[in-house]
């Protein structure tokens, strides 16, 4: 299992519930009232999701590539291949005949190569 997925999988079985949980208990020791904490819980809750499965659909999108570049990068061009951001890049660039090219997601599972 890739790691994104790992991580998506913690964000929306632990997060959610902690949040729930982290609610109740300052609603109930009387720091703020029930219905702030509830409201905050749920907005939490959902933004959690969204970022969640936002950050996991780029980062499966940014494996299909690295997945791609196995059989559409020779050895030597795999060697040089270069994400275009630290997490979960969308673009990777590599040397092909003394040239940057890039190697981006075509949203079906595979990457093609080109920088546009």
């Amino acid at each position: 299992m890739p790691f994104h997925y790992l991580v998506s999988w913690l964000a929306v079985l632990v997060v959610p519930p902690a949040v729930g949980i982290g609610a109740f208990v300052c609603a109930l020791r009387g720091n703020v009232p029930m219905w702030a904490s509830l409201g905050v819980a749920f907005v939490g809750t959902c933004l959690t999701l969204v970022l969640t499965v936002s950050l996991s659909w780029r980062c499966a999108e940014a494996y299909d590539v690295v997945l791609a570049a196995r059989t559409l990068l020779t050895p030597e061009e795999r060697g040089t291949l270069r994400g275009s951001e630290f997490l979960c890049p969308a673009t990777y660039t590599f040397e092909r005949d003394g040239e940057r090219t890039c190697l981006v997601p075509d949203g079906d599972g595979g990457a093609f190569v080109g920088c546009g």
